[in-house]
C-alpha cells in the first residue's frame, strides 16, 4: 500500500519554471548544492537520532524493571523481618563446639593474602567521608516619557534582569581546538555545549551519558545540515507552503499509528517504511533526479517532532539535557520553530513561592523557566515571549498565583505594563496584564475569606491587596498622564481603549462585592468619568454601610487611600507637579461621588498621610497634619452645634478651663504642665449594671 500526497499529479513530468519572468524569485533561491536533498539523505540524517532514542528507551525500561525488582526484594525482606519478630527465640548454645564458626572448613582454613580488589574496596571505604510591604513601582523616566511622548531606544536586555540574582555560574568553555559551529553561544575554537555535556556524566552515569552524547551529536548534525543560513528556503516562514511542510511529520506519524494498529488487530508485525515512502513521493515533486530542495525543511521539522515527543510523552531526558537540546535548537532555528519543544518542556506543575524573595528562575523546581528568559532575548522586536508563556502557565494553573507577589515578578510586571503605551498592537502584553490582574483579584478575595480564621501574627507574607492596588494605580496614572500630556489624540484614544478593554475583561470574572472589582470600577471612573462606573462605586460604599461591619469598611477605606495617593505620586513625578496638587485634583473627583457620612474626609486625610509616607517629604506631612486638624475642628464644631450641652460637659470633664470658648483646633486643649497642645480625653462612660429579672 502506498500513501500519496497528491494522487492527481504526474511526478515524472518535468517542471518548467520561468525564473526570468519574476526576478524576485531568483534572488532568494539557493545555489545548487553538490549534494541534493533526496529521501535517502533525509533518512541518513534521521537514522542515528532514531537509533539512539530507541537505545535510550530500552535503557529506561531496563532501569524501571530493576527498580521494580529492588522494591520487590525490599518488600520480601521487610515481610521476613516482620514474621521473624513472632518466632520463638532459640536457646543459646553454650558448648565448646559452638564457639567456632560452623561454616569454616578447618582443613582448608589457611591464611590467604587479600586480593587487590578487596584492598581497593577497603581503601575506598576508609577514605569515604562521614555523613554528616511590597508595591508595584513605576520608574520616573518612564512616567516622563508617557507625559512628554519622548520615546527612547529599546533596551538590549529586559529590565527584570537587574533584579535577578547572579547565582547561576557561567559555564567555562572547554573543548578541542577545532572551530565551533555554534557562533551565538560558543567562543572561537571552544564549544560550551560539549563542556556542559561532559558535566552531566557525574549525575547520569557513564552508560546513559554515552546515549545522551550520541543523541546530542545526531541532533546537532541534523540542525547544521538543515540550517537556514546554509540552505535558505524559498518559502517564507509564514507562507502556506512552509506551514504545510512543517505538518508533513505529523502526517507521517498518523499513518504509522494506523499502520501499527492494523497490524496489532491482524496479529502481524508491520515492516513498512512509511516515512521513506512519503519522502520518496515528495522527492518526485521536482520532476528531475536532483531531489527536492524543500525536503530540507521537512526533515528539520521531523527531527524537531521526534525530540518533542521524547520530551513530552516519553520523558526520556533529564531537565539539564533537555535545556541543552533546546539551546542547541535555538542556535540554528528561529524561535517560532522551537515553540513546540519549549512548551513540551515548560508546561508542568511548579511549586508554590514560599517567600517574597524567591527567584522565578533559580529556585529549585523552576529551572525549566530559565529557557523562557533566553527565548525572550532572542524574540522578535515588539514581542514579549516571556510574558506570553508566563500568562499561559498562570491561566492553566500550572504556575501558582503566589509567584505574582514576589519582587522579581513585580519587576517583570512593571517592564511589561510599560509596553501598553506603544503604538504597535501588543496582544501578548494585554493578555499578560489581564491574567495577572485576575489572579491578583482572586488572591485578594481568598485572603478576605481567610482573614477571619487567621490570627494577626499568622497572616501570610504576601500582601495581595497592596500589590493589586499598586498595579491598578500604575495603569490609572499612565492613562491620566497621556490625557494631560502633549501626546496626540489618536495615541491617547488608543491607549485608553486598551486600558478600558483590560478593566472590562478583569471585571467580567469578578464579583461586585470584592475589593478587586471596586478598585477596577474606581479606576474606570477616574479615567473615563462614565456613569456606570460612578454608580458601581457608590453602590459598593452603600453596600458596606448596610451589610458589612467596621472591619470591611476600614479595609476599603485604606485601599482607596493608598490607591489615590499612589496615582497622585505617579502623576506628580510624570507631570512635574507637586504631589499635593495632584492629590487635590483626584480628591475633587472623589468628592463628586457623594460618599455617605464623613467618608470623604477620612479618605482625603488617609490619602494625604499615605502620600507623605511615599514621598518622605516634610511638606507633604505638614499638609496631611493640616487636613487632620481641619477635620477635627469641623467635627468638634458640628458636635457643638447639634448638642452644645453635651460638648460642654465633655470639655469640662477633660479639664478645659474655658468650656464656653471655641477651641482653636478641634479636639485639642492647652496643657500648662508641658506647655503644648494635647488631645482632649473623652469623658469615661460607666458601664451599665445588669439587673436580674
Amino acid at each position: 500500500m502506498t500513501y500519496s500526497l497528491s494522487p492527481t499529479r504526474n511526478h515524472h513530468a518535468p517542471l518548467h519554471h520561468n525564473n526570468t519572468a519574476n526576478p524576485s524569485i531568483t534572488s532568494v533561491l539557493p545555489q545548487p548544492s553538490t549534494q541534493p536533498w533526496t529521501a535517502t539523505r533525509c533518512h541518513r540524517l534521521l537514522r542515528p537520532l532514531l537509533t539512539h532514542l530507541s537505545s535510550l528507551r530500552k535503557d529506561k525500561a531496563r532501569r524501571s524493571l530493576a527498580a521494580q525488582e529492588d522494591a520487590h526484594i525490599a518488600k520480601r525482606r521487610r515481610d521476613a523481618s516482620d514474621s521473624a519478630c513472632y518466632r520463638p527465640e532459640k536457646r543459646p548454645c553454650r558448648k565448646y563446639s559452638g564457639r567456632a564458626s560452623r561454616n569454616v572448613d578447618w582443613e582448608d582454613a589457611t591464611p590467604q593474602k587479600p586480593s587487590q580488589s578487596s584492598r581497593r574496596r577497603r581503601r575506598v571505604q576508609c577514605t569515604k567521608p562521614a555523613s554528616s510591604r511590597q508595591e508595584v513601582v513605576l520608574p520616573t523616566p518612564f512616567l516622563r516619557r508617557v507625559k512628554n511622548h519622548a520615546l527612547s531606544s529599546p533596551p538590549t536586555r529586559s529590565q527584570m534582569d537587574d533584579h535577578i540574582s547572579e547565582e547561576e555560574p557561567r559555564t567555562t568553555n572547554t573543548g578541542s581546538g577545532t572551530r565551533c559551529a555554534h557562533q551565538q553561544t560558543c567562543s572561537k575554537g571552544k564549544c560550551a555545549f560539549e563542556a556542559e555535556l561532559a558535566q552531566l556524566k557525574a549525575s547520569t552515569g557513564s552508560a546513559r551519558h554515552g546515549l545522551y552524547k550520541s543523541i546530542f551529536h545526531a541532533f546537532d548534525a541534523l540542525l547544521r545540515s538543515t540550517s537556514a543560513s546554509k540552505y535558505p528556503s524559498p518559502a517564507a516562514p509564514k507562507s502556506f507552503l512552509a506551514m504545510c511542510l512543517r505538518k508533513v511529520p505529523d502526517y507521517v506519524a498518523e499513518l504509522e499509528y494506523w499502520d501499527q494498529k492494523d497490524a496489532q488487530e491482524q496479529g502481524t508485525k508491520s515492516d513498512k517504511q512509511i516515512s521513506f515512502e512519503v519522502y520518496t513521493e515528495l522527492e518526485g515533486f521536482n520532476g528531475v533526479s536532483d531531489g527536492w530542495r524543500h525536503l530540507c525543511a521537512v526533515v528539520r521539522a521531523h527531527g524537531v517532532r521526534i525530540i518533542r515527543e521524547a520530551i513530552l510523552e516519553e520523558q526520556l531526558f533529564d531537565d539539564a539535557f533537555t535545556d541543552l537540546l533546546l539551546r542547541l535548537a535555538l542556535e540554528f532555528m528561529p524561535l517560532m520553530d522551537c515553540v513546540g519543544m519549549i512548551d513540551a518542556y515548560t508546561q508542568r506543575p511548579y511549586p508554590r513561592a514560599m517567600t517574597a524573595d524567591d527567584s522565578l528562575f533559580t529556585t529549585e523546581g523552576l529551572h525549566p523557566l530559565r529557557i523562557l528568559r533566553i527565548c525572550d532575548e532572542r524574540a522578535a522586536p515588539g514581542t514579549s515571549f516571556l510574558a506570553t508563556k508566563l500568562a499561559a502557565l498562570l491561566s492553566m494553573e500550572l504556575l501558582p498565583a503566589k509567584w505574582i507577589l514576589t519582587k522579581e515578578f513585580k519587576a517583570l510586571w512593571v517592564s511589561t505594563a510599560g509596553l501598553v503605551v506603544k503604538k504597535q498592537h501588543r496582544k501578548d502584553v494585554i493578555d499578560f496584564i489581564i491574567t495577572t490582574l485576575s489572579n491578583m483579584c482572586t488572591l485578594v478575595s481568598n485572603s478576605e475569606r481567610l482573614a477571619g480564621r487567621m490570627k494577626e501574627d499568622e497572616q501570610p507574607w504576601d500582601k495581595a491587596q497592596n500589590t493589586l492596588v499598586g498595579a491598578i494605580a500604575a495603569l490609572t496614572s499612565i492613562t491620566l498622564l497621556l490625557q494631560d500630556g502633549a501626546s496626540s489624540t489618536e495615541r491617547t484614544e488608543l491607549v485608553g481603549s486598551r486600558i478600558k478593554f483590560i478593566v472590562d475583561s478583569c471585571l467580567r470574572g469578578q464579583e461586585p462585592i470584592h475589593i478587586g472589582a471596586y478598585l477596577l470600577n474606581l479606576c474606570a471612573y477616574l479615567i473615563f468619568k462614565t456613569e456606570p462606573s460612578l454608580l458601581r462605586v457608590q453602590a459598593a460604599w452603600e453596600r458596606l454601610r448596610k451589610d458589612k461591619g467596621q472591619e470591611e469598611w476600614t479595609r476599603q477605606c485604606d485601599a482607596t487611600a493608598v490607591f489615590v495617593s499612589s496615582v497622585a505620586y505617579y502623576c506628580s513625578r510624570g507631570a512635574h507637579l507637586s504631589p499635593t496638587e495632584s492629590l487635590a485634583r483626584l480628591c475633587d473627583e472623589l468628592e463628586k461621588l457623594h460618599l455617605p457620612g464623613d467618608t470623604f474626609s477620612n479618605l482625603q486625610m488617609g490619602a494625604a498621610f499615605s502620600l507623605a509616607d511615599q514621598t518622605s517629604d516634610l511638606r507633604d506631612l505638614a499638609f496631611a497634619e493640616n487636613l487632620k486638624a481641619k477635620m477635627k475642628k469641623t467635627i468638634a464644631t458640628t458636635a457643638q452645634q447639634h448638642n452644645p450641652s453635651k460638648a460642654k460637659q465633655q470639655r469640662v470633664a477633660a479639664g478645659d478651663s474655658n468650656p464656653d470658648e471655641t477651641p482653636l483646633a478641634g479636639g485639642f486643649r492647652w496643657d500648662e504642665g508641658i506647655s503644648e497642645w494635647v488631645n482632649v480625653n473623652p469623658v469615661p462612660v460607666p458601664p451599665r449594671r445588669r439587673t436580674r429579672r
